[in-house]
């Protein structure tokens, strides 16, 4: 068939099909059956064909032999992975007998809980359970705080080393530690063992380690902290501590630190604490002995807010006298804030501080105000004050509103007899009552002093409320304060020209256009309370001149020429100075030029003189001021009052 025979079929069959009505070949339902062909040579040569059959069955061969090489290197490896896992496990089970830790048992036997502060021992049992022998093992012990090797002894322990040596197959090793233990009861402590080893014709160092925990069931001090459940603002109230002995041995250099509340202020406590507020050093504690520590304060925060003190007790720090090194026990205790049923307030000279500072010899004002906080009747109301101090002058004492001072025990009475206000106090009514009084001169006897004077003021308000149950209930509610006396710190300054130190040149009375010296003694007095950072100054007139001469030398007194001030820095000066002990003294020297213009006149020689000084006890800056000196010498007793006047 020709080719273009061939394109004309196509063309006709085409054509046949886009037709419309177009119908194919009827389909052959028969059954099929096998026929050969000769293939027309036309499409292939034979020689072509022959080499090719060749060359595909050169192929399959080379596919079956390189599967079969496959299987065989696969298998091979299975082979090869199962002897070299086995290989491995052998050798790791022989290396484990030989440089392996798992086969030493470390074992530490001893109590679950022990007594604080009492003896114990711990064993510790080496087993070497391996196929060589162990060399060179040393037991390192790491301890927790507050373990001790005895009761007796000083220095805490913190890590040990035991040299073990040898620990043969056959032999097991035990060591035997004693040990006490200090802490909080119920607190649990952890010792660390650890075992460094080398086995025998091995140069590695292992290590096996156990940890042994053991709780403390009970603290060699008991520790008892009483807060009152409720507390008024600003109303003193106590707090006690207790410590005990637990232990049957002496318990040396103990320390006790409270820890208080935001907004508690501390008023004072019996013993007094040795650092600060809160640090109380409670010395040794005997078996069964007690002590007990007392502290006074008020409390400042909301009505319904809780406020919790805390008190831990233990022995000092190597590293701090003020802090506690091993803790024994701790407490907390809580209190909370309640408005009081009848609440007052104390004013002195219309200040509610709770510390008053005043002078010695002056009035002080005290007003109480009371005010009924609860919704029902109080009656039978009273108030009491109760005045403390030896520097009280008991005629001073004033009283208004119907109150009765009695001198016998310096207590005033308001009540319900003396004041009817007291006898009815309806819910929300407020009321007050006042007094006065005075504090003694600060020098007894010209020869004694009071020091560190003060007077207190402890006042009491009490009433009765009906109850629920229609019974009366008793309510009170208290409140203190301190008045704290300055001491009187004086300068006393006086110019001569007859008597001192010096010998005085120039005419007297002076004469103008002419100089005459003098000379000008501060003298210092000091009663009650040790003051600090003393300083007296003046300062000279222009036509004054310094003379530049000081007795005693040694006084730190300078002159400035650009103010012409005089600058004596004193110092401290002891309570007592001018009193009880010589005053602190002072002269130096001037010269007075007077002018034409003065003749007829008393000229000034200095201005004031200022005495300023830190009171000690007050904590407050006291001063004293001098009137000016003039050439009127009214303490030289050879002085005569002709000679004050400048002449020409």
């Amino acid at each position: 068939m020709s080719e273009e025979h061939k394109k004309d079929k196509l063309k006709e069959l085409k054509k046949r099909l886009y037709t419309k009505g177009f119908e194919g070949s009827p389909v052959f339902k028969g059954k099929l059956s096998r026929k050969k062909y000769d293939v027309n040579s036309e499409w292939e040569d034979t020689k072509d064909l022959k080499v090719n059959t060749e060359t595909k069955n050169k192929m399959s061969n080379t596919g079956v032999n390189k599967t079969s090489m496959i299987k065989k290197i696969f298998i091979g490896s299975i082979i090869f992975f199962i002897f070299a896992l086995g290989f491995v496990a052998f050798t790791f089970y022989r290396g484990s007998n030989v440089i392996s830790a798992e086969n030493i048992n470390l074992e530490i036997t001893g109590p679950v809980s022990v007594k604080g502060g009492e003896s114990f021992d711990l064993g510790v049992n080496i087993k070497n359970k391996s196929e060589t022998e162990i060399e060179s093992a040393s037991l390192l012990v790491e301890y927790p705080k507050g373990a001790y090797a005895s009761f007796d002894s000083q220095d805490e322990l913190i890590r040990t080393r035991k040299e073990i040596g040898t620990v043969s197959l056959s032999n097991p090793v035990s060591v035997n530690i004693p040990l006490v233990l200090f802490g909080e009861e119920n607190s649990e402590k952890e010792i660390n063992f650890t075992l460094e080893f080398r086995f025998k014709g091995s140069g590695a160092t292992l290590e096996k380690s156990e940890v042994y925990k053991v709780k403390i069931s009970s603290s060699p001090i008991n520790l008892s902290f009483s807060v009152p459940k409720e507390t008024s603002l600003k109303q003193e109230f106590d707090t006690v501590v207790d410590v005990e002995s637990n232990s049957n041995n002496l318990i040396k250099n103990l320390l006790l630190k409270v820890d208080y509340p935001f907004g508690f202020t501390f008023k004072g406590a019996s013993p007094e604490p040795v650092s600060g507020e809160n640090i109380w050093d409670m010395g040794d504690l005997s078996p069964t002995d007690k002590k007990t520590i007392t502290i006074r304060g008020t409390i400042d925060g909301q009505e319904g807010d809780e406020k919790v003190f805390k008190t831990s007790v233990g022995t000092k720090s190597k590293d701090s006298s003020d802090s506690i090194g091993t803790l024994y026990n701790f407490d907390s205790e809580s209190t909370v804030i309640k408005k009081p049923f009848l609440g007052i307030d104390l004013l002195l000279d219309g200040n509610t501080a709770p510390e008053c500072i005043s002078k010695s010899g002056k009035s002080i004002r005290t007003d109480i105000l009371w005010e009924s906080n609860i919704p029902t009747r109080i009656i039978d109301g009273q108030i009491k004050v109760k005045l403390n101090g030896d520097v009280l002058d008991k005629f001073s004492v004033l009283v208004s509103n119907g109150g009765f001072y009695s001198s016998v025990d310096n207590t005033i009475t308001w009540d319900k007899s003396s004041n009817k206000n007291l006898s009815v106090i309806e819910p929300g009514e407020k009321g007050s009552v006042s007094f006065t009084f005075k504090s003694l001169p600060l020098v007894k006897n010209d020869t004694d002093i009071f020091k560190n004077p003060q007077i207190s003021i402890d006042v009491s308000a009490s009433g009765k409320r009906i109850s629920d149950t229609n019974v009366p209930e008793e309510v009170t509610t208290s409140i203190g304060k301190k008045i704290k006396v300055e001491s009187d710190l004086a300068v006393v300054p006086r110019v001569v020209y007859f008597t001192g130190p010096f010998k005085n040149t120039g005419e007297l009375p002076p004469v103008a256009d002419k100089q005459t010296t003098y000379t000008v003694v501060w003298t210092v007095t000091n009663s009650s309370n040790n003051v600090s950072g003393a300083v007296a100054r003046t300062t000279l007139p222009t036509y004054v001149k310094w003379l530049g001469v000081v007795n005693p030398a040694g006084e730190d007194i300078s002159f400035n020429e650009a103010g012409g001030e005089v600058v004596w820095n004193i110092g401290d000066v002891e309570r007592g100075v001018g009193v009880t002990s010589s005053a602190r003294e002072v002269a130096f020297k001037i010269g007075f030029l007077p002018s034409v213009s003065q003749v007829g006149k008393v000229p000034t020689l200095t201005s004031k003189t200022t005495l300023t000084g830190t009171d000690s006890f007050t904590g407050t800056v006291i001063r004293d001021i001098k009137d000016s000196l003039s050439t009127r010498l009214s303490t030289d007793p050879y002085f005569k009052i002709n000679q004050a006047l400048v002449t020409y």
